[in-house]
């Protein structure tokens, strides 16, 4: 019958477009962590009306000062978990800046590098190229007077034309040394004629713009790496000092990081398209959580340090007065 007349005023009430409900359930089957008052029935509130102290109502009076302060220490409890929690949040929202500048540092550095070498070598080819062609032109107009001079020679000059023979063969070589060079510094720079050089040298600006770029971005990088490193310090120094639960706070962490590095993931992945580097996103997760773990075993250390300086302080103030009492006056 409990049931259907819990049933019936809830309808009434909800005709009434009243928010109150009534459950004819005992707290311990509802799962409510307070005590039930008892019965105090006509005759303990006649005498209640009357200044008479009655045992019922003096009961539910405990009873209801017990249930305050119950639901005083739920709030508290659940204040200092959310506290917790706001930690939880801003230490691993910094561990999310740590995972990216480590990324991102690591990326630009690389593209820095590819830009740079391209560039450079680019441009060492270049500048072998345009040392080689006068060399080889002098070399080839050096020839021909050697072969002239050969050919003028007669032949009762035996010494003279053998050294010139020798000479001219060695040219030969030479020339088609420099020859077989240029071919491949034309073929490696992808230049069919010799007046392209100009030309080459002014389309691979782009790529020491780009490494110039890409340096300057790493560096941005580190710096934000470094200041998140500072940030992160900070927050686990301010949880010590505000006695935050070591093992809640990280195991709250643990639970934030699972749903965070997906996110974290997919939005690197959007951000960097076709450049994005699986492998480099692991390595940064993974350099972060030995990170982490390092500092917050450091903190758990200092936490204990403080611990320590805390229970040394009452002592040493007694021995200060101690000592101080046993002084002679003067």
């Amino acid at each position: 019958w409990r049931s259907e007349w819990a049933g019936v005023v809830n309808r009434y009430l909800e005709k009434s477009q009243q928010p109150e409900r009534i459950d004819h359930r005992s707290f311990a089957d509802q799962g409510i962590d307070l005590k039930p008052t008892i019965h105090e029935g006509v005759t303990a509130r006649v005498l209640e009306s009357k200044g008479i102290v009655s045992d019922r109502c003096e009961l539910n009076w405990q009873i209801k000062a017990e249930n305050a302060l119950i639901r005083k220490l739920k709030e508290l409890l659940s204040v200092v978990k959310d506290v917790i929690q706001v930690f939880a949040e801003k230490l691993e929202s910094i561990r999310d800046t740590l995972v990216e500048t480590f990324y991102g540092q690591r990326q630009a550095t690389a593209a820095h590098k590819y830009y740079w070498n391209q560039y450079a070598t680019t441009i060492d080819r270049l500048d072998r190229l345009e040392t080689l062609l006068p060399e080889l032109k002098a070399k080839i107009s050096e020839q021909k007077r050697v072969h002239k001079e050969l050919e003028s020679t007669g032949k009762i000059h035996f010494k003279k034309r053998k050294e010139l023979a020798e000479k001219n063969a060695t040219l030969i070589e030479e020339v088609n040394e420099l020859k077989s060079e240029r071919s491949m510094l034309m073929q490696k720079l992808n230049l069919t004629a010799e007046k392209q050089i100009a030309g080459k040298r002014t389309s691979i600006q782009p790529l020491e713009t780009e490494a110039d770029r890409q340096y300057e971005l790493s560096q941005d990088f580190f710096v934000q790496h470094e200041q998140a490193k500072k940030d992160y310090d900070a927050v686990e120094k301010e949880s010590v000092e505000q006695n935050i639960d070591r093992k809640e706070l990280w195991q709250r962490q643990q639970a934030i990081r699972l749903e965070n590095t997906p996110r974290l993931h997919d939005r690197l992945k959007a951000q960097y398209g076709k450049d994005f580097d699986e492998s480099g996103f692991d390595d940064a997760v993974r350099e972060m959580r030995y990170y982490t773990q390092a500092r917050h075993s450091a903190f758990s250390d200092y936490e204990k340090q403080l611990q320590r300086e805390k229970s040394r302080q009452p002592r040493d103030n007694t021995q200060k007065s101690r000592r101080r009492s046993s002084e002679p006056e003067r």
